[in-house]
């Protein structure tokens, strides 16, 4: 585009509807006609109601989707080259299992079609301006109160709550996309559910360029309630989640081994036979400061230690590892005594199989009295997981993983491992650290010790395959079920979430935030100090210049090219303009000279 030029982002069209404003729409179409003046469509561009709908007038000349479809590209054809991208909104997107009609109308327009939501990067012959993050959204202006007053109240109350401004620089929005209510979501504290999320709560994400696990500070926390009618489940023995239908989901192309990182909505995961999903990612983590001997010490403590309250420790391991925990305890310098306690022979009831089995080897039993643990005490002092095993490397995990496991065990070959224990919230730190350096971990209740649970470990498996149709599940693994009473999501700068439900983890996508720019406020580029080119935003109301992060350079459409009624014409459907004079939501015109945004302006036709 020019270095100079004005972009409107216009949509709600609504074509097809019997208070469509087509005289609005031709002036849009002029406007976009005139030299340096382009548009962006951000969706519904047609009614898409059809004959069995309880709306739609037989008794008038209504005409269905696919002749309002063939009415849009009459009207914006001309325009085509000046139409940068297009989306599709809810109205046509509720028809898809008829046919995208939203990539009809952006084919025979001829311009780029962007689907539901699309990042916009504007450039001119000298590289990039600006960028937009342009999404349809969800979401109505609404009332159920039977008193008219009351109604107005609620709605205007409703209206306050999405326009509300935040920190004076910008109104924030989230969108419909989230988790039912039995989700937990891996934060710095651990698995927690959507109540016990704090504001400013530290997550496990996936980067989606390098495909590395990292901690981000979550942005929003969002929680709704009686919003959705249905979910999309998807259930597998190693994939388990709920998720409200338009809920980003990230993948992998199946079968080819590619790293590159796409995105889908969770409804087309109906349609699809098969999708990779990442559920567990290796780490950046560099080696941490700690001695290999110790980390296996600290492991096998975890597994058969024993603190006592006097300041002195045990360690309990089969005879068969003794030269093995002997060798490391010698190696760290850490005096010590031994004894064997007779254990060959014996029977045992196995609460893990419920059977009886025989000893085969004696215990081997180290204590370490006070002056000799005040050595190991700085760095465990509890039969729990250390906040700093958290900052190991891939590598250094491994060597902790492997005394767990040879500690409190089972391998089954070199791949798959599993470890137990009564205490879930070792398990749960356990499950933590394997995700997040790149081993998928299952959290199992055993059928036959109903207080034992255990995690099955695969080592390097970082994906799953999620098999929607087969000879296992004839009718599908993923399917649609009724919504819980609430779903919740939470935005982090990366666009993606760790997530556990029924124990069976998985990254999954989270909420965006919209930014919707007030009229007062002003956009601006800026070199920083390294060169790069970043956008900033200046309230009128503020004397300070507040920065808007570059990966959260993001407007929306607000407006509707709606007929104004009066508030005793009750048209069913309309209720998000009912009321309010749609000149104060308008539409946002982004203004640029000379490759600087320089004002954002509100324009209704």
């Amino acid at each position: 585009m020019p270095s100079s030029h004005n972009f409107a982002l216009t949509g709600d069209d609504h074509d097809g509807s019997l208070l469509c404003h087509h005289d609005g729409l031709n002036q849009q179409v002029d406007w976009a006609s005139k030299k340096g003046n382009y548009l962006g469509k951000m969706g519904d561009a047609i009614e898409a109601i059809m004959t069995d709908d309880k709306r739609y007038d037989r008794t008038s000349q209504d005409s269905v989707p696919l002749q309002q479809a063939d009415d849009v590209i009459k009207r914006y054809k001309p325009v085509g080259k000046k139409i940068k991208f297009w989306l599709i909104g809810n109205h046509e997107l509720k028809l898809h299992r008829f046919g995208d009609l939203g990539k009809y109308m952006a084919d025979g327009i001829d311009c780029p079609y962007g689907t539901y939501t699309s990042v916009v990067e504007v450039s001119d012959k000298y590289g990039p301006m600006y960028r937009i993050f342009a999404s349809h959204g969800f979401g109505m202006i609404k009332s159920n109160a039977k008193d008219a007053e009351q109604q107005q109240g609620n709605m205007k109350a409703a209206l306050k709550m999405k326009l509300r401004e935040k920190r004076g620089d910008c109104v924030v929005q989230a969108m419909g996309h989230c988790f039912s209510d039995d989700t937990e979501l891996l934060t710095s504290r651990g698995w927690k559910f959507w109540n016990e999320i704090l504001e400013d709560e530290i997550v496990l994400t996936i980067n989606p360029e390098t495909n590395l696990s990292e901690w981000q500070k979550i942005t929003g926390k969002y929680v709704y309630t009686n919003k959705y009618d249905e979910m999309i489940e998807a259930s597998t023995k190693v994939a388990n989640f709920k998720v409200t239908p338009d809920h980003r989901i990230i993948y992998y192309n199946s079968g080819n081994g590619a790293k590159k990182m796409k995105e889908m909505k969770a409804r087309d995961l109906e349609r699809l036979s098969r999708v990779m999903i990442p559920v567990a990612a290796k780490s950046s983590n560099t080696e941490y400061p700690l001695d290999d001997d110790m980390i296996q010490l600290i492991g096998w403590l975890i597994s058969e230690g024993h603190f006592r309250p006097n300041g002195t420790i045990s360690l309990f391991q089969n005879w068969g590892v003794k030269e093995r925990i002997s060798s490391v305890l010698d190696k760290l310098g850490i005096e010590y005594s031994t004894y064997q306690r007779r254990y060959k022979g014996r029977k045992f009831n196995d609460p893990r199989t419920g059977k009886e089995y025989e000893t085969k080897d004696d215990c081997a039993c180290f204590y370490m009295g006070k002056d000799e643990s005040r050595f190991i005490l700085p760095f465990i002092s509890e039969k729990q997981i250390p906040r700093y095993a958290f900052k190991f490397s891939d590598r250094q995990f491994m060597v902790l993983l492997t005394a767990l496991v040879d500690g409190d065990g089972h391998r089954n070959g070199e791949s798959s491992w599993q470890y137990y224990s009564k205490d879930r919230s070792l398990l749960d730190a356990i499950q933590a650290l394997c995700v997040s350096h790149g081993h998928s971990a299952l959290l199992r209740q055993h059928a036959v010790c109903r207080n034992q649970e255990y995690l099955t470990i695969n080592l390097n498996h970082e994906r799953t395959a999620i098999t929607n149709k087969g000879k296992a599940k004839p009718d599908g693994s993923v399917k649609r079920v009724p919504a819980t009473t609430t779903v919740w999501c939470v935005s982090v700068p990366n666009g993606t979430l760790m997530v556990r439900r029924n124990g069976t983890p998985a990254f999954l996508g989270n909420t965006h935030k919209l930014i919707i720019v007030p009229p007062s406020g002003k956009l601006y580029l800026y070199t920083d100090e390294n060169g790069k080119t970043k956008q900033g935003y200046l309230s009128s109301g503020d004397s300070t210049a507040q920065y808007i992060d570059p990966d959260q350079r993001w407007y929306v459409n607000t407006g509707s090219f709606l007929k104004l009624y009066n508030d005793d014409l009750d048209v069913s459907g309309y209720a998000e303009v009912k009321g309010f004079d749609p000149v104060n939501l308008g539409f946002p015109i982004i203004k640029v000279r000379d490759r600087k945004v320089v004002s954002i302006d509100p324009v209704i036709l």
